[in-house]
């Protein structure tokens, strides 16, 4: 069970094995490190990850599918369990997450407020039934490429295109560039 200043440590700490993770696969959406989002579940073996997530320590590794189409990713399309092999369906990358709220929806489903932590890695997955559980390998952020040239220039890349992307779109607010615009490390913008 993690304590809230352990939660912290790992957004500064790498290479950290987490054993016993629940994960959560998700469809189209991809969450990263300090967003706060929300989303609905509805696979089974999502709900059973998020609830044996929250009768422990409220920590579940968000990975997204690479297929959105896909149900559930099958034994079939899934490694052998406690081996190190990748996964068909699910990116390897994820979110370690903490589940911050959850509200029961008719029909079954869940809706789920997240914070994302820190970046992850499935190092082995343990099991598949009821739900997908695995190791972990928490990512730190390499501060010391923060400064290079070719740093600035991916982000200046990408604040440029997220702003073409508010220009042509009616979704977002214009009003929140400047914040982004403002974020000076590469991996949190």
């Amino acid at each position: 069970v993690f304590q809230d200043d352990e939660i912290e440590d790992l957004i500064h700490v790498a290479d950290v094995k987490i054993t016993g993770m629940p994960v959560i696969p998700l469809r189209g959406i991809t969450v990263f490190p300090t967003m706060l989002l929300h989303f609905d579940v509805g696979r089974e073996k999502s709900i059973s990850a998020l609830e044996n997530a929250m009768m422990s320590n409220q920590m579940v590794f968000l990975v997204t599918q690479k297929n959105p189409d896909t149900d559930l990713p099958t034994p079939d399309d899934f490694f052998e369990v406690g081996t190190t092999a990748t996964v068909d369906d699910l990116y390897e990358i994820g979110t370690v997450a903490k589940v911050k709220q959850m509200l029961r929806l008719p029909g079954n489903a869940i809706r789920v407020l997240v914070e994302g932590i820190s970046r992850g890695r499935i190092s082995a997955m343990l099991q598949e039934v009821p739900y997908f559980r695995a190791e972990i390998e928490t990512l730190d952020e390499d501060e010391s490429q923060s400064q290079t040239p070719k740093a600035e220039a991916l982000m200046r890349t990408v604040l440029s295109q997220f702003e073409e992307y508010l220009e042509n779109t009616q979704k977002i607010s214009k009003e929140i560039f400047p914040g982004i615009e403002a974020i000076e490390e590469p991996g949190r913008l």
